[in-house]
């Protein structure tokens, strides 16, 4: 869970009231993932931050509103079937980012400029993954107004 963001934690209920075509930004984390394994973000468009894991939402539900899931295959040497809604970062260590398309590209940007001087050594899959909704914040506060 992201320190210092206010975090809606996510039922089956409240899930079945949010709209897909909200979401700009997914996070899933294999089970034996560094960091929260099994956990799962999501980031709508208005920038609500919501927080399970698998095993605590119904998978129907996860699903339905979550297609990709049904497809997505991730493997020790990439990822695939997540469709061309979708851009995908790896975060690292089992982590994943999903995120809109027009998002990919800022996102990145944003780690080379304003994470430059996290350290030589930190790679870029880190950086990711300790600033990636600050990215989004500042990308989508921008193109939201």
């Amino acid at each position: 869970m992201r320190k210092n963001v206010n975090t809606v934690n996510l039922t089956d209920e409240l899930l079945k009231k949010l709209k897909t075509e909200d979401f700009i930004a997914i996070t899933l984390a294999e089970g034996g993932a560094m960091g929260d394994p099994g956990a799962i973000e999501i980031v709508d468009k208005d920038l609500k931050f919501y927080y399970t894991h698998f095993g605590e939402i119904n998978d129907k539900i996860l699903e339905d509103k979550i297609p990709f899931l049904k497809t997505v295959q991730i493997r020790f040497d990439g990822v695939t079937g997540f469709g061309d809604d979708w851009g995908y970062l790896y975060t690292g260590f089992g982590n994943h980012l999903f995120v809109k398309p027009e998002y990919k590209e800022p996102i990145l940007k944003f780690i080379d400029e304003k994470c430059k001087d996290d350290g030589k050594d930190i790679p870029k899959a880190a950086k990711l993954y300790t600033h990636w909704y600050e990215a989004l914040k500042e990308i989508a506060g921008t193109k939201n107004g």
